[in-house]
């Protein structure tokens, strides 16, 4: 039986949607992404897919029981990134 009471009975699934725009004055040459995430997820620069995955092979997810650590996922954003107005996206669904 899963602890979680927003998962008990349920067989649907949610999905999340975040977005972040932030201004960049020069051109950056060194700029990486951590992402983690417990279900899957897509992330996104500037409408460009920059990575996708689901949560990572480790612990006991048969129980529901949340992990003491976390597995991300490292990507080098700096070719997705411009000079003015830049915009990260990140869809979650779990």
């Amino acid at each position: 039986m899963c602890s979680n009471p927003f998962l008990q009975g349920k067989k649907e699934f949610w999905c999340f949607y975040l977005s972040e725009k932030w201004n960049i004055e020069k051109k950056i040459d060194n700029a990486s992404l951590f992402i983690a995430s417990e279900g899957g997820y897509k992330a996104y620069i500037n409408g460009r897919v920059i990575g996708f995955g689901n949560a990572q092979p480790g612990g006991d997810y048969g129980n529901c029981e949340s992990l003491k650590y976390k597995f991300f996922e490292k990507y080098n954003i700096a070719d997705y990134l411009i000079q003015g107005e830049n915009v990260i996206s990140v869809r979650v669904c779990l």
